[in-house]
């Protein structure tokens, strides 16, 4: 059968779905806006760009309403097209899977009344939870928060199913639309995330260019995200570094990363950087010789630091759990985790894992210096990556949700 996927990245979280349905004998298109790909992977696949929303829009139509709910129309109406041109290339769905929210989805069930359509849907936005995302909230923000939840909720309600990834995402919809959903996560890799022992030294590319060397002796401390920003912890993270790096002279410290907010608000000064804001008041100090920043790292150099940490922090507010916290547990990491449901709550509680009070510096450097002060073996780690979020079993669970439609 024909299956298309939307989303706003490729592959995203469709990359391991994808690829099973497609060894299954299945046709994929993937539409996406964003990819540096230009082939498809899969037999007989289609890879399609997304024309991105144009951020220019009228001045009477300048009002942040309607710039929330333009891209939205935009994403449905280019869905629209590229099922035009999938019916003259007869390729029209069987069955649609995308990412709810943005609009991809808006108006599917106009164009394709009897074809099943699969919504996966990451976040509903809880009013309390809004500080973590713009920071100071006006009544604007909760106006804008609205409409978003208004946008998702209406391509839950005309989709014949809707996944959340996790039991915490689940609980943030409101109860009339829980019946609609279920919980599957998209799975981490196990064959790839896995324990191994580096046997040299950890050679990394810096952001500055070059490479970084961390050798078989030296102490690491990691942190890793897609942006560095205040949802993730960024700010508490480098604060507690100037008392660290005094604590554990030979201490080596990695971030990897953009200096972007993915999710949060910018900082106040240096140009919405959280990276330079946080710096600041330090440089010049001789232990920054010894932090490191690598950029967005390969998925190769990303998992070899994950097997050679000695502590890894994975911090998060209340928000979509970071993947990086599970691809961290599958490689036997050392856990360094915020209290709260999206980074604690993940994961059963074992030696490896420790947690802090973000909000309490002192709590922060006192699970530093726990952490580093006896850290686990780097020839004997195992996963402790529970069975729910490895690749086979969310696979075979996204197949028995999505059997009534396969064939």
């Amino acid at each position: 059968m024909q299956i298309l996927f939307c989303h706003r990245s490729y592959p995203a979280q469709f990359r391991h779905l994808a690829s099973r349905l497609a060894c299954l004998g299945h046709q994929i298109t993937f539409a996406a806006e964003q990819h540096s790909h230009t082939h498809c992977p899969w037999p007989n696949g289609w890879l399609i760009r997304l024309p991105p929303p144009s951020s220019d829009f009228p001045v009477p139509l300048s009002d942040p309403l309607c710039r929330e709910w333009l891209p939205s129309l935009h994403r449905g109406r280019c869905v629209q097209a590229l099922l035009n041109q999938l019916a003259s290339a007869d390729r029209l769905p069987d069955l649609v899977i995308f990412q709810a929210g943005l609009g991809y989805g808006s108006l599917l069930r106009a164009i394709l009344p009897s074809i099943p359509i699969v919504a996966y849907a990451e976040w509903w936005f809880q009013p309390d939870l809004l500080h973590w995302l713009v920071g100071r909230v006006e009544q604007e923000d909760q106006c804008l928060l609205n409409l978003r939840n208004s946008l998702l909720g209406q391509e839950l309600l005309i989709s014949d199913l809707a996944i959340s990834a996790t039991d915490w995402q689940y609980s943030q919809f409101p109860d009339i639309l829980k019946p609609r959903i279920h919980i599957a996560f998209d799975g981490i890799d196990t064959s790839f995330f896995c324990p191994r022992s580096l046997p040299g030294s950890l050679l990394l590319p810096c952001e500055a260019g070059g490479m970084i060397e961390i050798l078989p002796h030296s102490l690491l401390l990691t942190y890793a995200t897609r942006g560095m920003e205040p949802l993730r912890g960024f700010p508490e993270f480098v604060s507690a570094l100037p008392k660290l790096m005094d604590l554990y002279p030979d201490l080596q410290v990695v971030i990897a990363g953009r200096d972007r907010q993915a999710y949060s608000y910018p900082a106040a000064s240096h140009g919405g950087s959280w990276k330079h804001a946080c710096l600041q008041p330090f440089l010049g100090a001789n232990w920054l010789k010894r932090v490191h920043f690598c950029g967005l790292l390969r998925y190769e150099h990303y998992r070899e630091l994950l097997q050679r940490t000695d502590l890894h922090c994975s911090f998060s507010r209340p928000y979509v759990p970071s993947w990086s916290l599970m691809e961290a547990a599958a490689c036997g990491a050392p856990l360094l985790l915020n209290e709260g449901p999206a980074s604690s709550g993940m994961l059963p509680r074992k030696a490896a894992c420790r947690t802090v009070n973000l909000d309490d510096p002192e709590s922060v450097l006192e699970g530093l210096c726990a952490g580093l002060a006896q850290p686990l073996t780097r020839h004997n780690r195992q996963s402790f990556l529970p069975d729910a979020y490895e690749l086979q079993h969310c696979l075979s669970r996204w197949i028995d949700l999505l059997s009534p439609w396969l064939s």
